[in-house]
């Protein structure tokens, strides 16, 4: 769900990323401070009370929603925030037929998740304007598992009042340094 960018969700992302400098760079203890000039609020937060970026990042990061199923009937999974996940029956290799399959989904659809995760929007060294991401994970044993063959399963993701149905499907690629670049889906 990612269509080409727009001029807000440029000027969007710039004013981020000058919000983090600032952040990151009152943060770093190489800066020299005018000891002479204190802020209130240095005077009053002790180094107990100062919260790093990474606990910020980590308090807004979205939670891994879990399922199990079994595999041997169709279903359908709803997610909280409104995406629904169908896993048609026997479509899973599985590795110990007798266990059930564990599902794990994390639905970022709001900027802080983005932040939160790391994510990017790139595809071909195009930015692409995001209706959300998804991350499932099909696992026994905490060994991931494969769809049989030419087996699919069907994610729809919820409305959204910006994206006036004008998004396109894109998958996450790793690349050799653990980014992620979008390519989109054949229709």
């Amino acid at each position: 769900m990612i269509s080409h960018v727009n001029i807000n969700w440029i000027l969007r992302f710039v004013c981020l990323g000058l919000l983090l400098f600032l952040i990151v760079r009152c943060n770093n203890p190489d800066v020299k401070e005018d000891s002479q000039r204190k802020t209130p609020s240095e005077e009053t937060v002790s180094k107990e009370q100062r919260v790093s970026f990474s606990e910020i990042r980590k308090s807004l990061r979205p939670d891994v929603q879990s399922f199990q199923w079994s595999g041997k009937r169709d279903n359908i999974i709803t997610c909280e925030q409104g995406t629904k996940i169908f896993l048609p029956k026997n479509c899973i290799q599985k590795i110990d037929k007798n266990a059930a399959i564990e599902i794990e989904v994390k639905e970022c659809y709001q900027l802080s998740d983005f932040i939160s995760e790391h994510l990017t929007t790139l595809s071909d060294d195009q930015i692409l304007e995001t209706g959300g991401m998804i991350h499932i994970w099909l696992h026994q044993d905490d060994e991931g598992v494969t769809l049989k063959g030419d087996e699919e399963y069907a994610v729809l993701f919820p409305k959204s009042a910006d994206n006036n149905g004008e998004m396109s499907t894109f998958y996450g690629v790793n690349d050799s340094s653990v980014n992620v670049t979008w390519q989109q889906a054949p229709s």
